[in-house]
């Protein structure tokens, strides 16, 4: 071959290889398989928690990338402890909650709502006399110990009363007429131990203590992750609108799987409650949407628990709380 030949052959050569160089560098590697991520819930598989069941029904986890368990909570699980440990790679609770555990020196940090007003209320038997939280001096609730609501309302509304674990269900509360039972009014009305007309419901938020449920995980895995953390939220909103706007059929029958004492009725009614109520997607007149975290509602709330003596130790805001990794859902 030519010398002229071979010099052309080779700059051929040379061009296509940059070519080839270029566009592998214009094409990021793809990772080996989905990223596992492990989600510790607060409680048993319940219509509260659909979100999270519908989004892994229908896939939204996989196509985002994700391999995700979803562990249900028992009477003794420390859902904070575990994300903090590093067990669990996000957990969900109360705001306050964690607030309070995050002055305790652990590393959590919020970075989406999954409920904008958590339905948490005191259950009491309609012959009851309890009407309000000041009228709880001196009863008995059946509630899990070291909750930051209870000290709030002790401190709040000056009263004492005595805690007792609440087991399984509403058992407890069915047992006896005077029990006042911590539940949930979206939900446990609607238990077949007895009829709704049997029971009314105090509502924390009616009472101005009014908090989050919140998707947490640990500071530093958050600014470790933040595609995953990001990926995660946005398909876990996307569970949570298609829940509520669509067909839950398929949260409803992996919880129900999960969970053989749920009925469809309590599901479908829960779901009913929490479409017409403020609980998941918050008051659209007030700017609240799906899987918003205020900063304003949560200075507020940091503000009483600090002002009540439910944390002695100041934090940062900033560092308990974030929306870097929120994307708006919408239906």
């Amino acid at each position: 071959m030519h010398a002229w030949s071979r010099v052309f052959c080779w700059l051929a050569v040379a061009v296509t290889l940059a070519g080839c160089s270029r566009e592998q560098a214009r094409t990021p590697p793809q990772p080996a398989g989905p990223v596992k991520v492990t989600v510790q819930l607060d409680d048993v598989p319940r219509a509260e928690l659909a979100g999270f069941y519908q989004a892994l029904a229908k896939g939204y986890y996989q196509r985002a990338g994700l391999d995700v368990e979803l562990r249900a909570t028992g009477p003794e699980t420390d859902v904070a402890a575990l994300v903090a440990n590093g067990e669990a790679d996000f957990g969900v609770g109360r705001s306050d909650d964690i607030m309070v555990r995050a002055s305790m020196g652990l590393p959590l940090q919020m970075v989406a709502a999954s409920r904008q007003h958590d339905p948490l209320s005191l259950l009491v038997h309609a012959k009851n006399p309890v009407r309000k939280l000041s009228d709880l001096k001196s009863h008995t609730v059946l509630a899990k110990a070291g909750q930051a609501w209870i000290g709030w309302v002790q401190k709040r509304q000056r009263v004492t009363f005595e805690l007792k674990p609440p087991g399984a269900g509403l058992a407890a509360f069915w047992a006896g007429t005077d029990a006042i039972q911590a539940g949930y009014v979206t939900s446990d009305g609607a238990k077949s131990q007895g009829p709704r007309a049997e029971l009314r419901a105090i509502a924390l938020s009616d009472e101005s203590y009014d908090a989050y449920h919140a998707i947490f995980c640990r500071g530093d895995f958050a600014l470790r992750n933040p595609p995953v953390v990001k990926a995660f939220l946005q398909a876990t909103l996307l569970g949570w609108s298609d829940f509520l706007e669509n067909d839950p059929m398929p949260a409803f029958e992996l919880m129900q799987k999960r969970n053989p004492a749920l009925t469809l009725a309590e599901l479908d009614y829960a779901r009913g409650e929490l479409i017409i109520g403020p609980w998941i997607r918050g008051d659209a007149a007030k700017g609240e949407y799906l899987g918003d975290l205020s900063r304003e509602r949560l200075g507020m709330e940091l503000d009483v628990l600090l002002e009540l003596g439910v944390i002695t130790d100041p934090i940062s805001l900033n560092a308990v709380a974030t929306r870097d990794y929120l994307t708006r859902v919408t239906p």
